[in-house]
């Protein structure tokens, strides 16, 4: 039988990031969220954009690129299927009791395997709040606010691919900074982290998962791996940053 690999759903864990769709304010003239209020055309007052506390700019918010808020290109490269692209784009939303939360825009082939997501940056790391591909379970963290070399720490979550619910455990680790070469360039520093994790369906079929991410200060992602393994069948899908298209 040949090995089904999982969508990049399962695959958000790893790739190091979550996308939310683009919404539109459709609110009709006069109602509530339109710019003309009942009886006049008093213009609403502006909300101050939120700023980043010094204290949560750690390795994390670093590593993970959150404060690039352009707009990126990124391609999914699937065995045995056609590569696919699509864009992502960070946003701080909001700052309230230590703890700020991002949203990350994506278009194209992110947008339809990825799901909505935010993500929250506290002083110990930073965590996936939302996404509906996925579910993190115990608070798991995507990076820590420490990514010295050696720092290990687990992960649990539970994803589904209709009818089958799959529960993903194992262990993260900066394994240190390399130089890693992607369409758009070469980066002498990027942060490898290895990931190692057992996924149990619930039919009782289990497979391996390692994934290999890496990220660079200021950028965030820009090369992913993720291998499959099912008894003697594998199966990778490699996530990378791309040009834009002439």
């Amino acid at each position: 039988m040949k090995l089904k690999i999982l969508g990049l759903g399962a695959f958000a864990s790893f790739a190091l990031f979550g996308c939310t769709s683009t919404a539109t304010n459709n609110a009709p003239a006069g109602s509530a969220g339109s710019n003309s209020a009942a009886g006049g055309n008093n213009e609403p007052e502006e909300t101050p954009a939120p700023v980043l506390p010094n204290e949560l700019k750690t390795a994390a918010y670093e590593y993970y690129g959150l404060s690039d808020t352009s707009e990126r290109m990124m391609t999914i490269k699937v065995s045995g299927k056609p590569d696919e692209a699509g864009t992502i784009q960070y946003k701080l939303v909001s700052v309230k009791d230590g703890v700020a939360t991002f949203s990350a825009t994506c278009t194209g082939a992110l947008e339809r395997e990825m799901g909505s997501g935010e993500f929250e940056l506290s002083k110990d790391g930073l965590r996936a709040s939302k996404n509906p591909k996925m579910k993190s379970v115990d608070g798991s963290l995507e990076l820590p606010a420490d990514c010295s070399p050696g720092k290990t720490w687990p992960f649990k979550a539970v994803t589904t691919s209709s009818p089958i619910t799959i529960t993903m455990e194992g262990t993260n680790k900066v394994v240190g900074t390399e130089s890693v070469t992607t369409p758009v360039g070469t980066y002498k520093d990027a942060l490898l982290v290895k990931t190692t994790a057992t996924a149990t369906q619930s039919d009782g079929k289990s497979f391996t998962l390692v994934s290999k991410g890496w990220c660079v200060k200021g950028r965030g992602n820009v090369r992913s791996e993720l291998t499959q393994k099912q008894g003697n069948q594998s199966g990778t899908v490699i996530l990378e940053e791309s040009k834009e298209a002439n």
